[in-house]
């Protein structure tokens, strides 16, 4: 009995799942926003390093990347260190 019980429940949330995704599908479609035009891009914290003998803090920014290739996201992976040369006009020359 408990079974039953379970897959009439669980069917259920499904049903009421299904339902709402629909509803919100076609309010957003009445609505004008259905189809949407997605940017990826990838948000990179950079840190500079230090001399050993200077106590300042490392300089540090954000970096942010329109379209990245698929190339620049296979090499760029949380907490890797990356040489990026200064006064590079060309990014994805380097990746």
């Amino acid at each position: 009995m408990h079974e039953i019980y379970l897959w009439f429940h669980v069917h259920l949330q499904a049903t009421r799942q299904s339902q709402m995704e629909s509803s919100i599908e076609k309010a957003l479609k009445d609505s004008g926003l259905g189809n949407r035009d997605v940017t990826p891009f990838m948000r990179l914290r950079v840190v500079g390093l230090t001399y050993k003998n200077r106590q300042d803090k490392p300089k540090e920014g954000i970096v942010t990347i329109w379209n990245p290739t698929q190339k620049q996201v296979s090499l760029i992976i949380e907490l890797q260190r990356i040489i990026i040369f200064p006064n590079v006009n060309n990014f994805s020359a380097f990746l």
